[in-house]
């Protein structure tokens, strides 16, 4: 039997999403109570959130460095992750053309 079956998954993935948030949002409440601006001015959604943002949310961690590359790292594994989910279509397709 399996520790975590699909419903010991539900409340750990609940929790880590709700973690995140808490953790985001209270960096971008920091950020905008050090710049005097409102939280809405400091970033709206997007490629605003995470290559502004989260930079700057690192920058004031210790060992900044170790976190940015550790973010990044993510963000390329992530993009990885969804450009591999087209290759079982591209993989079923190609049987399929034909060369005349």
């Amino acid at each position: 039997m399996r520790i975590l079956d699909k419903k010991g998954k539900r409340p750990l993935v609940c929790g880590i999403i709700s973690f995140s948030g808490f953790v985001i949002f209270s960096a971008m409440g920091h950020m905008s109570h050090i710049l005097s601006v409102s939280i809405k001015k400091v970033a709206n959604e997007g490629p605003e959130l995470v290559f502004i943002v989260y930079p700057q949310i690192f920058a004031n961690l210790p060992a900044s460095p170790v976190w940015s590359v550790v973010f990044f790292v993510m963000l390329v594994c992530l993009g990885i992750d969804s450009q591999v989910s087209y290759l079982p279509v591209l993989l079923a397709l190609v049987p399929t053309i034909k060369v005349c």
